[in-house]
């Protein structure tokens, strides 16, 4: 029997409440990257951050996404 595989697709959407420009520096800090890398990932959003994922995992990757 083959397990499920997850993506994880970052969509550009905020979370209600939270400041762009905040949210932007916490994904770079994440993601260890710089400010125009994140600035491309939002202008090119829908994209594909990681996939063939199990549930577990992309369970840690959408929690860890939705804090920063």
């Amino acid at each position: 029997m083959s397990e499920e595989n997850y993506k994880i697709i970052f969509e550009g959407r905020l979370v209600e409440g939270r400041d762009v420009d905040d949210v932007k520096q916490q994904l770079a800090r994440l993601f260890k990257t710089d400010a125009a890398q994140i600035e491309q990932l939002f202008n090119s959003a829908p994209a594909i951050l990681k996939s063939g994922l199990d549930f577990s995992t992309a369970a840690k990757y959408e929690a860890a996404l939705k804090k920063a």
